[in-house]
């Protein structure tokens, strides 16, 4: 009896003892981590990684100056985003009204097309997460609207100046100094319009994938009052656009980020939000952004 109480404070002290081995090691490996990222920060703290919450809008980086973010947009942005009743210009009436951005950026993808490639209007079906939509018997390859080129997923695209890999949409960032490409008549002239990347590739977008938005459009979808109250400095002639539409889906767009991940709350203070796992991972690479 005496033997077997030794033992099970021998096991005890033991798992005590490299309990407290591990939590000094974690700690060594938190601060190695912050370390790094305050190696790597623009402010040369790791405080800096920090995502603000979806709505402070205030706080959401590389807002275009003419559309501020208010929550009245992101509210539009987002009903207009899974609003089929754009979907009016099909190139046969049978799809008509029968996709919406959302066929093709779908939430539980990361956005992004549920399939090798997206198709907005020619497609039937969609699946759980659209793997199931497929080209439209009645529709010729060439005659679908099919993603040319894969999207990038729309999380943190407040972060993002130019929403395509070329830079190819809005007259900032990457795209200053090409303004000899920006030709008239193309979808690129949408770069002579001032506008940051997200909402001219939202606007070049809308116009792409054969939707439309006019008064006629919000009044029978029952949206005009939504742009009544999202764009009240707008002038009503120039209120009800693909233009203005655009605008309430570039503010959802920017408000959706990744600020719950395991990283973001480590960020904050939850050493534990990580496994050791993810600790060293994010050290690999951070660790060689650094070199």
């Amino acid at each position: 009896m005496k033997k077997t109480f030794t033992v099970f404070l021998f096991l005890v002290a033991a798992g005590y003892f490299l309990s407290c081995v591990h939590k000094e090691d974690e700690g060594v490996l938190d601060f190695t981590l912050e370390k790094a990222l305050n190696g790597t920060s623009s402010t040369g703290s790791y405080e800096s990684y920090i995502m603000p919450a979806s709505d402070d809008y205030a706080a959401l980086p590389n807002q275009d100056v003419k559309n501020p973010i208010t929550a009245a947009k992101v509210a539009l942005g987002k009903m207009l985003f899974y609003e089929t009743g754009l979907g009016l210009k099909p190139t046969y009436p049978v799809s008509k009204e029968a996709y919406s951005c959302s066929s093709c950026h779908v939430p539980s993808r990361s956005f992004t097309a549920g399939r090798f490639q997206g198709i907005a209007d020619g497609a039937l079906g969609f699946g759980d997460s659209g793997e199931g939509r497929t080209k439209h018997p009645l529709y010729l390859g060439s005659e679908v609207d099919a993603q040319g080129a894969r999207p990038l997923p729309m999380l943190n695209l407040t972060y993002v100046t130019n929403a395509l890999w070329a830079g190819s949409f809005g007259s900032f960032g990457t795209n200053i100094g090409t303004e000899s490409a920006w030709h008239q008549d193309t979808l690129v002239e949408v770069n002579f319009q001032g506008l940051q990347g997200l909402e001219a590739n939202n606007f070049r977008a809308l116009i792409v994938h054969r939707q439309v938005v006019n008064k006629a459009v919000t009044d029978s979808l029952g949206y005009t009052a939504l742009f009544d109250a999202a764009f009240p400095d707008i002038p009503e002639g120039e209120r009800y656009t693909q233009k203005i539409a655009s605008f309430a889906m570039a503010a959802y767009f920017r408000s959706i980020l990744t600020n719950k991940a395991p990283f973001q709350r480590w960020l904050k203070g939850e050493k534990t939000a990580m496994t050791r796992q993810q600790k060293e991972g994010a050290l690999l690479f951070f660790g060689k952004a650094g070199c």
